[in-house]
């Protein structure tokens, strides 16, 4: 035995039985079932991947990552450069949601689908934030992706169906993401044409190969069966890629070759020029002035905040960088102060707004009514952003709504947490509740960094889509913000967006102390353990119904 091994040998014998022994036994414990947990979930994660593969039918995306100045460049003149990467991240995002609701439902048929995204630009990091929620999982069927092989686009098709093939496939619909009009049916239309059994008289007595119309001239869409698996390589080679004359190429070499494409129906037309939008702009579910000059719809939630409203409204108008493209919404629940007279006040000086406009609502009380009612009054916007009064927007807040928005991945964003306290023109306060009041923030930042978990008084915001997609705010007086959030997790990343942080005003802690904090952790865990949120209102603010219906002045 070498000195190294008697010296620890030794030290072992000292400590056994003592307290520093049990102490280091239970922390390599604690390592050995963390690295156990973690290999459990890699093998988890491998084994839901490989079941995705193994499925007979597999749709393949042709997408690109969106970065600015490098996506649907031909649209630029019309979107700018961010608004046509934009464009690209919402088309790919609306089919991916589209498959996967689709194969939620075709699963309990037996009827399911493999949905492979494959993709240029972007890192793996940046593909993993993107995707994270079309992952494969146990409770949903997923998303696989990989990059696409480099040579031109019929190289870049043969190797991903020979892939797919090679992986079990029985079946390949290869589609491209700037088709706004594709639907599911579509698709399912396509596999139908191609034989389901991995017979060679079924192959031969239906289509092998299927080709969408594309109204230029082209293909949307194409399909394959794996008997044509050897032959994928000479079928896509010598087309005249982006020509109006590539579909009648593609038929003749699918003819040199024994195969007689079966042609869709239905035609339909790419999103890839400024002219396009007239013809698939509904399609799209959005207009071009969405990318290229996006508006913001400002919900502000009121009961008797006459001290607050102004300065509220005020700092929305001077921070914003395009304050022309804002629709502020005061949504009042009821308040018996000056609220709502100073809010028509403000809403007749126009030149205060700054080209902005400015509503006063009449809702039913309870701030996730009241939200869900203003952002409807704010109408057709691009994004939505809920303040409460007493927060003080940073300054090109709709700046960055906007580009935190535009990242792949994002579906939720907030605004990091500060109190007025803490700024150096703040209330004046002791340099105790100064200390705890940073050390709240914080404790906010790490939860919203660790858990993804901001609140509403951090300023949620989203696409107007996104909103419509998941019902808004839940109609409850509490944990409207909280039960939001946690819808949103579901569908994609809720981050603090970088840049300056929303003030928010101290007096609930001013007032309770660290008792509020306190308080509302005691309210969240009720609410993790059932409560429900109504019950737990009545607890906080007191035997309160909602009553009003809501109706607008202004």
């Amino acid at each position: 035995m070498s000195q190294a091994a008697l010296i620890v040998t030794e030290a072992i014998e000292l400590c056994r039985g003592s307290y520093w022994w049990r102490l280091v036994a239970a922390g390599g414990s604690t390592v050995a079932f963390l690295i156990f947990r973690k290999f459990i979930k890699s093998a988890k994660k491998a084994i839901e991947v490989r079941r995705v593969k193994s499925r007979h039918d597999r749709v393949i995306i042709f997408s690109r990552y969106p970065v600015p100045g490098k996506s649907k460049t031909r649209l630029i003149p019309l979107l700018g450069e961010r608004g046509a990467s934009t464009c690209q991240l919402r088309m790919t995002d609306n089919l991916l949601r589209m498959f996967r609701a689709k194969m939620k439902a075709s699963a309990s048929a037996g009827n399911k689908w493999c949905v492979e995204l494959r993709y240029t630009g972007g890192d793996t990091r940046q593909m993993e934030h993107w995707m994270m929620p079309f992952k494969p999982s146990p409770e949903h069927a997923g998303t696989i992706w990989r990059p696409q092989a480099e040579g031109d686009l019929g190289h870049k098709m043969a190797e991903a169906m020979s892939t797919a093939f090679g992986e079990g496939a029985r079946r390949v619909v290869v589609i491209g993401s700037d088709i706004p009009g594709i639907t599911s049916d579509i698709v399912s239309e396509a596999f139908v044409a191609l034989p389901s059994q991995n017979d060679p008289e079924a192959a031969r007595l239906c289509s092998q190969f299927v080709l969408g119309p594309a109204m230029d001239g082209g293909y949307y869409l194409v399909a394959a069966h794996r008997s044509i698996q050897h032959k994928l390589d000479e079928l896509f080679t010598g087309m005249t890629w982006g020509t109006e004359t590539v579909r009648q190429e593609q038929i003749a070499a699918a003819r040199r070759l024994d195969i007689e494409p079966t042609i869709l129906p239905r035609h339909l037309s790419d999103l890839d020029v400024p002219g396009d939008f007239q013809m698939i702009g509904d399609c799209l579910g959005h207009s071009p002035a969405d990318f290229r000059a996006p508006t913001v719809g400002v919900v502000i939630p009121v009961l008797n905040e006459e001290k607050s409203i102004e300065q509220c409204i005020h700092h929305a108008v001077s921070h914003a960088a395009h304050p022309e493209r804002l629709r502020i919404v005061v949504s009042d629940g009821g308040s018996s102060d000056g609220t709502c007279e100073k809010v028509l006040a403000l809403a007749a000086d126009q030149h205060a707004l700054l080209g902005a406009t400015l509503q006063l609502l009449h809702s039913a009380p309870g701030r996730g009514a009241q939200q869900n009612n203003g952002a409807a009054a704010a109408g057709n916007v691009t994004c939505l952003i809920f303040v409460h009064a007493d927060n003080k927007l940073p300054v090109n807040f709709d700046n960055t709504m906007v580009e935190y928005l535009s990242v792949p991945g994002n579906v939720l964003g907030s605004f990091r947490f500060w109190l007025d306290v803490l700024e150096p023109d703040g209330p004046v306060s002791s340099p105790l509740f100064r200390i705890k009041m940073t050390m709240l923030a914080t404790v906010v930042k790490w939860r919203v960094q660790g858990k993804e978990m901001p609140y509403g008084d951090q300023c949620l915001f989203l696409t107007r889509q996104a909103f419509e997609q998941c019902g808004g705010f839940p109609n409850t007086r509490l944990m409207e913000d909280y039960i939001l959030v946690k819808k949103m997790q579901e569908v994609g990343h809720v981050h603090s967006a970088p840049g300056p942080p929303t003030v928010t005003s101290a007096r609930r802690w001013v007032k309770y102390g660290l008792k509020a904090s306190a308080l509302n952790f005691f309210i969240l865990t009720a609410y993790e353990l059932g409560v429900q949120p109504d019950t737990l209102a009545d607890y906080y603010y007191g035997k309160k119904r909602p009553a009003a219906v809501a109706q607008s002045t202004g």
